[in-house]
């Protein structure tokens, strides 16, 4: 059987601040520690029970094969955050005329780019390592010369230690590069169907 966390109220008022975002959160994560959870999107919202049980009858199959992926699974996120050094020729005297000046700022873009280029290749096996010891994964390889890497990672229960050692031992190899681990998470980049309007639709077993 299915079972779906609902608060009763008016769909037309829904308050977002940080207090009903962590409230949100809490009790998804209350409902994880028993339970296969799909989270919802806070702010969900259905007319009646009516409808929100029409939802669940039109979605029962992939809301079953959803419910059943994530058994006994947890999400992990992994940050990687490159850290450079300032440029030699941007510590010496600085440009006299602004056409000199934006020269060297181009420069400066272009070689923070092409290493973090360079260093997101270096993290490609990181990725691989950690996806292998998940059943399945999202990652967001950003062109932006900082943040280098953003994912997800829906992990077994008892592997989250190995996940974590694997993280460790990257970021201790590399001096250049900060990588974050996070969770375990509620799955919520596992939730793969939506509901009209464009919502997830969100629910426990």
């Amino acid at each position: 059987d299915v079972v779906v966390g609902v608060l009763d109220g008016d769909s037309a008022v829904v308050r977002v601040d940080e207090t009903s975002l962590w409230r949100h959160e809490r009790v998804i994560e209350a409902l994880m520690k028993r339970h296969p959870v799909l989270p919802v999107r806070f702010g969900t919202t259905f007319s009646d029970r009516g409808a929100l049980s029409a939802a669940l009858e039109d979605r029962s199959s992939a809301l079953h094969a959803s419910l059943e992926k994530v058994a006994g699974k947890v999400e992990l996120g992994v940050r990687a955050i490159r850290e450079d050094a300032p440029e030699d020729d941007l510590r010496g005297t600085p440009p006299t005329r602004g056409r000199d000046y934006i020269l060297n700022r181009v420069r400066e873009h272009r070689r923070r780019g092409a290493r973090a280029a360079e260093a997101r290749r270096a993290l490609e096996p990181l990725h691989h390592e950690l996806a292998r010891l998940s059943s399945d994964a999202r990652a967001r390889w950003s062109e932006s010369p900082e943040t280098l890497l953003a994912a997800a990672y829906l992990v077994d229960e008892d592997r989250v230690d190995d996940f974590r050692t694997a993280v460790d031992r990257a970021e201790k190899e590399r001096e250049d590069v900060r990588i974050f681990c996070t969770g375990p998470w509620p799955p919520y980049n596992f939730v793969d169907f939506q509901v009209d309007g464009g919502g997830t639709l969100g629910a426990l077993s």
